[in-house]
């Protein structure tokens, strides 16, 4: 038992070093979930955390009485964890997607990848060799509707036509906006990529592989 808790606290720590921050309950869903009863998961996930923080191998915060944000030792506190957060949800609530995939399906998840001058907030490569299919999913998020989105979707214009070049097929770009004006100004940009922008919320029952 001892042994299973120490590669789960090493597959906690390298959660935490890719996503750079995740909350208590994410933590739970992710590396929790196999304990059924929600009272016990989250006492579990408060002792082991606290051992980590103890250890000085995290860090955390909170605001007010919402669950704890924890980072690994040497990654400071900074306004875009909110981002990060996120991106965290978005595997989640993908994860739960899984379901819908034909059986065969394999899938592999990569976060901050780095394409050319891109940085793809979450990578998923798609590969089921029994029905001959392949698909990369680059998943960008917009909690903002910066000025900036459409330069963004230029530069994965490139590197898809690039990709298509070298031989790759089935890249498909979603962006995911918490505004309904960000959504907008993709739908309305002339793009000669599949791209598809929707809003968070409807992630659950929007969402189509």
């Amino acid at each position: 038992m001892k042994d299973f808790a120490r590669a789960r606290d090493r597959r906690v720590l390298e959660g935490l070093e890719e996503f750079r921050y995740m909350r208590s309950d994410q933590i739970a869903e992710l590396y929790f979930a196999n304990i059924k009863n929600s009272t016990q998961r989250t006492n579990k996930v408060s002792e082991r955390m606290k051992k980590l923080l103890g250890q000085g191998l995290v860090k955390r915060f909170r605001y007010g009485c919402e669950p704890f944000i924890y980072t690994i030792d040497g990654v400071s506190n900074t306004n875009k964890h909110l981002h990060y957060l996120t991106v965290v949800e978005v595997m989640i609530e993908l994860k739960k997607q899984q379901k819908k995939l034909p059986a065969g399906s394999v899938l592999r998840w990569e976060s901050e990848v780095k394409f050319d001058d891109i940085i793809c907030d979450l990578h998923i490569e798609y590969r089921n060799g029994f029905r001959g299919e392949r698909k990369d999913y680059f998943i960008e998020v917009e909690l903002n509707s910066s000025g900036d989105v459409l330069q963004k979707l230029d530069k994965y214009r490139r590197l898809f036509r690039a990709r298509r070049r070298e031989g790759a097929a089935g890249d498909c770009l979603y962006v995911l906006c918490s505004k309904v004006s960000t959504v907008g100004k993709i739908e309305r940009a002339e793009l000669d990529m599949p791209v598809v922008a929707m809003l968070l919320s409807d992630l659950p029952t929007g969402w189509t592989w």
